[in-house]
């Protein structure tokens, strides 16, 4: 019986194809980026968000050596900013689109390098176009958000501690290295921690050099974090001080008598019975939400929930448990806040490979009851078709949605108000000075009416206070 490639890893060439895997998956992703260039060019203003209000503005505070004053995020995403805008584009706005649609592309790459070592070449491919085409990550891809580049990086860390046989310091040295940028991107990336423990303490040698390995890796990662955590300490006496702790409380209906939280436990040691009952809950709520049609059309979140047991019924490797060891941790991690899908584009991309597995599992299943290679190919098909048909245009109208939202009818309202403006006004607060930076600097390029197609604007100039672009999507 002729069968389609087996799930096993193995190599990138199947019978049924003359194209390596691999190829396939890299054309896959440049094509994507090819695709959604147009649109992210198209994209010159955001609508109010995180960027406008907290990303722009730090950067600007770094730029000018200052500390950030965003105390929800740590300061890497505007610190990137700063080295994109002052060696590239001169723009943060523009820095932050094209950063989002690059790593977008690499996204897909890192989810197929990171599936091949689980399921084999096939399947990973199939789990590019799956995450590629899912509405929320189209939207996201061509905004001035973290959201993809914190994915491309946590794939990249997934990808280090996942490797089959780690050997010597290089690998936990990386592993730290990796994991500490996500950090510094978003204090999510702390779920990192638990993988790459487990990586280093589970694999071939003796108690004691898996524990100098585990210890080298916390270093390493102490070590990335450790400029920000002193900064952080002398700011607000605390290295791990964020206003985070508030939505916790909030997500979870705590209060705290008036006072605020400075830490996770000072949260849970408020009420910690409720605080167990109201996590339990989330968390739950959380698994839930995760698996229905938020990401992707629905049979993506089923099938992956299928893909997971399977593999720990039928296969339990150790790159394997890794990874469900990363969603585990991930997902105990974000139960602590509200739900939101661009949270959770981590969770897309590990559910995009496990419904490409239990696909290509079933596909085998049905082959092997009917005997035939050709019925194997129909189910791989058609599941594929099911999911890319209605994911598809989905994706496109989130784009144009996106395009669509942009406040273009904010530059001649700016551009009024900055001819009129008198110049000995006092100098207004840090964030309404950097909104007027943005909006003259897209008034002075904006033509006098309000265009049918969006302008293709030049650079901001430089004077003082025409910083960034508008925001992008929230």
């Amino acid at each position: 019986m002729t069968s389609l490639p087996s799930v096993v890893p193995a190599g990138d060439r199947s019978p049924t194809s003359p194209i390596p895997a691999g190829a396939l998956a890299l054309a896959l992703s440049a094509l994507y980026v090819l695709i959604l260039a147009y649109p992210a060019h198209l994209h010159v203003v955001g609508v109010f968000s995180d960027f406008y209000v907290r990303y722009a503005p730090d950067a600007d505070l770094i730029a000018r050596g200052q500390f950030p004053g965003n105390t929800y995020n740590p300061p890497g995403y505007p610190l990137l900013l700063v080295v994109l805008s002052s060696a590239l584009t001169g723009d943060h706005f523009t820095s932050a689109k094209w950063l989002s649609l690059v790593a977008a592309g690499l996204s897909g790459l890192l989810a197929f390098q990171l599936f091949r070592r689980l399921f084999g070449p096939w399947p990973a491919v199939l789990a590019v176009p799956i995450l590629l085409s899912s509405g929320p990550f189209n939207r996201y891809t061509i905004s001035a958000m973290t959201e993809v580049p914190f994915l491309c990086v946590c794939l990249a860390a997934l990808l280090v501690v996942t490797v089959d046989r780690p050997t010597g310091w290089r690998f936990a040295a990386l592993a730290g290295v990796v994991c500490g940028v996500a950090y510094l991107l978003r204090y999510n990336g702390a779920f990192l921690l638990v993988p790459g423990l487990v990586a280093m303490l589970w694999r071939e040698g003796t108690r004691a050099s898996r524990a100098r390995l585990a210890a080298l890796y916390l270093g390493v990662f102490a070590l990335v974090a450790a400029p920000w955590w002193w900064l952080n300490y002398v700011h607000h006496g605390s290295p791990f001080y964020s206003t985070n702790h508030e939505d916790t409380a909030r997500a979870l209906g705590l209060h705290g008598g008036g006072r605020p939280f400075g830490s996770v436990a000072g949260v849970i040691l408020a009420d910690p019975v409720r605080f167990a009952w109201r996590y339990t809950l989330h968390a739950l709520w959380t698994l839930f939400q995760s698996f229905g049609a938020s990401f992707a059309v629905l049979p993506v979140g089923p099938l992956a929930a299928a893909g997971m047991v399977l593999s720990v019924v039928r296969d339990r490797r150790r790159p394997v448990l890794l990874a469900l060891s990363g969603m585990a941790s991930f997902i105990l991690l974000m139960a602590l806040t509200h739900w939101e899908t661009r949270y959770f584009f981590l969770l897309l991309a590990c559910y995009s490979g496990f419904a490409a597995f239990a696909i290509f599992e079933i596909a085998r299943w049905v082959g092997r009851v009917r005997e035939s290679g050709l019925a194997m190919g129909a189910v791989v098909a058609v599941v594929t078709l099911w999911i890319l048909v209605p994911s598809i245009p989905n994706a496109v109208r989130s784009v144009r949605v996106t395009l669509s939202r942009q406040p273009v009818e904010l530059l001649p309202a700016a551009r009024h108000l900055h001819s009129v403006a008198r110049p000995d006004v006092l100098e207004p607060p840090a964030v309404a000075r950097h909104a007027r930076g943005q909006l003259r600097a897209r008034a002075e390029d904006a033509p006098q009416r309000q265009p049918a197609r969006l302008p293709r604007l030049r650079p901001m100039g430089q004077a003082p206070g025409q910083t960034a672009r508008a925001a992008g999507d929230a």
